[in-house]
């Protein structure tokens, strides 16, 4: 690998890392609700009833880790759990109607915080920056 090929791939590192520490960041909820309790709400829309390790699974994290952030959603009622009628060790997880409306709610939010944050470039710039990260991806 050339040198410049090798400092360019450390700069697209770097700026891959600050965009997302800048969407995080920006897409902070009044309530202080973390990016991954809205990605087990929409977990559960896209798989119904999924298991707890399942849910973990989907985020990356530990079973530990899970079991917090669905305690959080289950004490504001976003979620319910329903335990496995052959297996009570079997924990299945389902959103409530006012989970999917808070979910509707904090996925507006997260959408006006993106669109803020790319008025900087042009319709043509944003253009690019898509078929770019298309092509990166293919």
């Amino acid at each position: 690998m050339s040198k410049y090929l090798d400092e360019k791939i450390d700069e697209v590192v770097n700026l891959t890392i600050k965009m997302k520490k800048s969407l995080l960041h920006n897409c902070n909820y009044e309530d202080g609700s973390s990016i991954s309790q809205i990605e087990t709400l929409h977990c559960l829309v896209e798989n119904p009833r999924l298991a707890m390790k399942d849910v973990a699974e989907h985020l990356g994290i530990t079973m530990p880790s899970a079991t917090s952030i669905v305690a959080r959603l289950v004490k504001q009622n976003f979620i319910i759990r329903i335990y496995d009628a052959k297996d009570r060790r079997i924990i299945r997880l389902k959103i409530t109607e006012l989970g999917l409306a808070e979910l509707i709610k904090r996925q507006k939010f997260i959408r006006e915080k993106i669109a803020q944050m790319f008025t900087k470039l042009s319709e043509q710039e944003l253009e690019e920056l898509i078929r770019l990260e298309q092509k990166v991806l293919e």
